[in-house]
């Protein structure tokens, strides 16, 4: 019965879209309640309501945030931080999702949008926003 909970266990956390990709030198946060985050990218994505924060990666003093709206008429975005979101204005804003085969063209966008920007941060990113 344990080792059919571990392959169960293991089958969804490889599943998950999100959490999946596996990135050596990125530390991924799940959902984050710190309402100094939430305050900071609701105001960065000029969001009506306190956004919700379901994703965040780090590496090489950036920051990259997944905020979901709290009403269905704003749409999930990203924000980019050039070191940590509470001491730092908001680099760039990323929206929507990509394709797999889009993902080495928008590594280089993101980099040459965000100058500085970790290529190893981008990677991960972008892996699981295409759902790797």
């Amino acid at each position: 019965m344990k080792d059919q909970l571990a392959v169960a266990s293991l089958f969804l956390a490889l599943a998950s879209p999100g959490m999946a990709a596996s990135c050596p030198g990125v530390k991924r946060t799940g959902e984050i309640r710190d309402p100094s985050i939430m305050a900071i990218v609701t105001m960065q994505m000029h969001m009506a309501a306190p956004a919700h924060i379901i994703e965040s990666f780090e590496a090489g003093g950036w920051s990259i945030v997944g905020a979901e709206p709290t009403t269905s008429s704003e749409e999930t975005g990203w924000v980019f931080f050039k070191g940590k979101p509470a001491s730092q204005p908001q680099a760039f804003i990323w929206g929507g999702s990509i394709l797999p085969e889009e993902k080495d063209d928008n590594v280089t966008y993101l980099m040459t949008e965000n100058p500085g920007l970790p290529k190893k941060l981008a990677e991960c990113f972008l892996r699981s926003r295409a759902g790797e």
